[in-house]
């Protein structure tokens, strides 16, 4: 003879039915985004337009000394007011038994401000160098033609003997990629 459960049972099987299909389902909405599968369908939030210059921002605010560091490597950019900079690199490099610094200091030369239709501006310097970014580079000679990876318009970006640095609130950024970007912050007097 059949034995009858009673109602509180099965109530109780019905739940755990139901918790263990939320689990599931919740578990494969969560892992779609890491498989890239909902990526593409999930509006894309530009974190660069949230750390755009303030309002009234002009080209005079970009005027100062900015520097960037890691460990024992600096980049300073002196940028005046009549559109021209001077770069000053210095760079520590270890090569199994010996230490060399290298120390490097650019004639003037011209900067200027590139807005694209984000209204990100993009500061544009004639003839920098990459020394102190990557150690790959020389800094004897201009860099020549480069390619990094805008972050802000997820796109390659060209610099033929320049540099394009993104302009973000208080911070210029050199476009390397999220994981390894460069960035410059105004040195208060």
């Amino acid at each position: 003879m059949k034995r009858k459960l009673p109602w509180v049972f099965l109530l109780l099987y019905i739940i755990a039915f139901w918790v263990v299909v939320c689990c599931f389902v919740g578990g494969v909405i969560t892992l779609l985004p890491v498989l890239g599968i909902l990526s593409d369908l999930m509006p894309k939030e530009n974190s660069c337009l949230s750390a755009l210059p303030p309002d009234g921002f002009s080209e005079a605010d970009l005027v100062g000394t900015w520097v960037a560091r890691r460990l024992g490597d600096s980049d300073t950019l002196i940028i005046r007011d009549d559109g021209t900079y001077k770069q000053i690199i210095h760079v520590e490099y270890t090569d199994y038994t010996d230490k060399l610094d290298v120390d490097y200091e650019s004639d003037w030369q011209p900067w200027w401000l590139e807005y694209h239709e984000s209204g990100i501006p993009y500061l544009h310097l004639k003839g920098m160098r990459f020394c102190a970014i990557n150690p790959s580079f020389s800094c004897d000679q201009p860099t020549g033609s480069q390619y990094g990876h805008d972050f802000c318009e997820d796109k390659t970006i060209a610099m033929d003997n320049e540099g394009i640095l993104i302009v973000l609130g208080e911070t210029l950024d050199f476009p390397m990629g999220s994981e390894n970007s460069w960035f410059y912050s105004l040195q208060k007097p």
